[in-house]
């Protein structure tokens, strides 16, 4: 079946992109978390560090066959994006702090 986004390549399932357009789009992802000329949304923030986690695999036997939810925990004045890491490998479960911002939405009623 034919690359969803480029249309030329072959994907491995219908819907899919092929590694060259999963890999490009991995890379406009990256560099637009990396780039300061405008906001970065949440969204942009939690892919970025999926990515990077999915590349790093799990921190304590560096598997990559491993399960994670990414969130973010905002209390006033910062955000708190933080991942729960399940790897089936040695069977490990933990909590990393993927990164720490100013909350620019909180605003102080004093």
């Amino acid at each position: 079946m034919l690359c969803s986004r480029c249309n030329r390549r072959e994907a491995n399932l219908t819907g899919t992109a092929c590694n060259i357009c999963m890999l490009a789009s991995m890379r406009d992802t990256l560099s637009k978390v990396e780039s300061t000329e405008y906001p970065i949304s949440n969204d942009d923030v939690v892919k970025h560090h999926m990515i990077r986690i999915m590349f790093d695999g799990c921190r304590d036997c560096g598997d990559k066959n491993f399960g994670f939810e990414i969130g973010v925990q905002e209390e006033e004045e910062v955000k708190w994006y933080v991942a729960n890491i399940h790897c089936g490998n040695c069977h490990s479960n933990y909590k990393e702090i993927l990164e720490v911002r100013i909350n620019e939405s909180y605003t102080d009623s004093k």
